[in-house]
């Protein structure tokens, strides 16, 4: 497998690990992987990690990332909360 794949199936991955730590009741642990992420920006911008790149191509990833996992942690809260609803309805219509 090339580079590039593996790093797509790598980013879909913690995408995919975002939507799950979405769905869990406390909704601060869909912090976590963001701020992994600006972390990792930050430690391989002042190590020169980036050879590739200028400044603002590390800023565009950086609110592009932020943006992906904001949205992959908001879908997981969605589906959370219709879920709830979905069991509450059903408890309701059991009682009576």
């Amino acid at each position: 497998m090339s580079t590039g794949m593996i790093q797509f199936l790598v980013g879909l991955g913690i995408v995919g690990l975002q939507n799950i730590v979405g769905k869990m009741n406390q909704a601060y642990w869909g912090a976590v992987i963001p701020a992994g992420f600006l972390g990792y920006l930050v430690y391989g911008y002042t190590t020169g990690l980036f050879k590739e790149g200028s400044e603002l191509t590390v800023v565009l990833v950086g609110i592009g990332g932020l943006v992906i996992l904001s949205l992959a942690w908001s879908d997981g809260r969605r589906a959370m909360k219709a879920k709830r609803k979905k069991e509450m309805e059903r408890m309701e219509l059991l009682d009576l």
